[in-house]
């Protein structure tokens, strides 16, 4: 899988988890639910920081989803 599929996944993933979440937010009126919006967005931020540094020459799109999805370390 290339880079840019992972992307590409990667989108679809985030957006379909914060239409949700910001959705259910909305309708039960749980901030604390915006509030895991904004750590899913932080971690998976991390996770493409910590990929680009490991493997920046290579285009490993599976690693990619790998530590922006899967790693919580």
């Amino acid at each position: 899988m290339s880079q840019n599929d992972a992307v590409k996944i990667l989108c679809v993933v985030i957006g379909l988890l914060q239409g949700v979440i910001i959705t259910l937010a909305l309708v039960y009126q749980a901030a604390e639910l915006l509030l895991l919006s904004c750590l899913l967005n932080t971690k998976v931020t991390f996770g493409v920081k910590r990929y680009r540094a490991r493997y920046a020459h290579e285009d490993n799109g599976r690693a990619l989803l790998s530590f922006a999805l899967l790693r919580f370390y």
